[in-house]
């Protein structure tokens, strides 16, 4: 499920999967805003999440809410939970999206990065 970017794969893939040139556009427009090079997106992908900086944890708020699944600081529960109805571990993100979106960061920014984070790493546990 290694679409784009391994923070926010999770909730936002699935949305732009069907929606490629909208999900392109968001990342392009997400990276131009939040001012991330390559060099910080390879980092993304290839699974080195330690140490990001605040620029890409803004770059992963603004995809989720750019998605429909962050707003105010706090994730959607019910955009989340329509995204999870139609996987087959449907009860299992569930339950780790419960757990995950108590997690909250120093900020909007950080609240999303490590939000997203625990979500993939719950998604990693589940297959």
């Amino acid at each position: 499920m290694k679409v784009f970017i391994i923070a926010a794969v999770f909730l936002v893939a699935g949305v732009f999967a069907h929606m490629p040139q909208m999900g392109e556009q968001f990342k392009k427009e997400c990276a131009d805003q939040e001012k991330i090079d390559a060099a910080e997106l390879e980092k993304l992908r290839s699974g080195s999440l330690d140490n990001p900086s605040e620029n890409l944890k803004c770059y992963s708020r603004c995809l989720v809410e750019k998605g429909g699944f962050f707003k105010d600081g706090m994730f959607v529960d019910e955009k989340v939970k329509e995204f999870f109805n139609s996987s087959p571990k449907k009860d299992a993100l569930l339950a780790s999206f419960e757990e995950c979106k108590k997690i909250k960061g120093s900020n909007d920014c950080d609240t999303a990065f490590k939000g997203c984070t625990c979500m993939h790493k719950a998604h990693m546990a589940t297959m």
